[in-house]
């Protein structure tokens, strides 16, 4: 049987042989790859940016939309009546399996046009020196704050938090979009808040006579949205099946849930949401000198 430093990326299942504690790997066809000791580490499962991934359970592979695709494996190789189904077993750390979010960007649409409302302010005045000139300082652009909610979580990994790439449309302009970082929590109703800004900090130089008081009046326009979306998250890696007797010889198999299931779609579940934005934007800035 050939040395193995790694598993294969085309290798189907593996076979652990307790009596000689060393993974043995096969393609699809049933034919040995070769083999590597069981304890050996290595990058079995697809690198991901952190915090996109979670560990999932062996009844998390079980509700998988393919999870008969994985069964019907399991049964044509090695018989039913296996004792049970495992993710991620102690034994194999990596050797794993996890829910990952797609490389696909979740789209929020809107629900309908933002409500608007534009309101006159006027900053805090500054007194004119005796050179004739003020320097007041103003801030354009826009900060919007959004909170994601929850309104239907997936029955994988339930409770876990991932963080994902949303588009949104601007709030003020809806025929541009932002991209931002949202942290999903898989619960029911849980929301969580971010805030993004988009602002600049200028100084106008005012001239005036010496001892005026000078302000800045300026447009505050406020915009409130909301929105919905769903996140698609992926599974990948390896689901365990553990029988009883020796079945081919070994009592422990894996299943490569990425060379079995090629589809994604039957490897995914969705995390559905709503969201809440509200934007504030400061522009068109004047200078009253009394």
């Amino acid at each position: 049987i050939p040395q193995l430093s790694a598993i294969p990326a085309n290798a189907a299942h593996l076979a652990h042989d307790t009596e000689r504690d060393v993974l043995i790997a096969y393609d699809l066809a049933g034919h040995i790859l070769g083999e590597l000791p069981a304890s050996a580490g290595g990058p079995a499962l697809d690198k991901r940016d952190p915090g996109t991934c979670a560990n999932i359970s062996g009844d998390d592979v079980q509700r998988l939309p393919g999870w008969n695709m994985l069964s019907d494996y399991a049964k044509d190789n090695w018989g039913d009546n296996w004792d049970t189904v495992d993710a991620n077993p102690s034994d194999y750390p990596d050797r794993g399996a996890q829910l990952c979010v797609s490389g696909d960007i979740a789209q929020v649409t809107f629900d309908g046009e933002p409500t608007c409302n534009t309101q006159s302010q006027t900053s805090g005045g500054s007194i004119v020196g005796a050179d004739g000139t003020v320097a007041l300082s103003a801030t354009q652009g826009t900060t919007t704050t959004t909170t994601v909610t929850v309104t239907k979580a997936s029955s994988i990994a339930v409770g876990v938090s991932v963080a994902a790439t949303v588009s949104f449309p601007e709030i003020v302009d809806v025929t541009s979009t932002v991209t931002s970082t949202v942290t999903f929590t898989n619960e029911l109703s849980t929301a969580n808040t971010f805030t993004t800004s988009d602002t600049q900090t200028q100084t106008l130089t005012v001239q005036s006579d010496a001892g005026k008081t000078c302000s800045l009046t300026f447009d505050v326009q406020t915009c409130n949205a909301n929105g919905h979306g769903s996140q698609r998250m992926v599974a990948n890696g390896w689901a365990w099946i553990y029988y009883g007797k020796k079945k081919q010889g070994h009592y422990k198999w894996a299943i490569n849930m990425d060379v079995v299931i090629p589809d994604e779609e039957q490897r995914a579940t969705y995390i559905d949401f709503t969201t809440s934005s509200s934007s504030n934007t400061q522009a068109q800035y004047s200078a009253v000198c009394q």
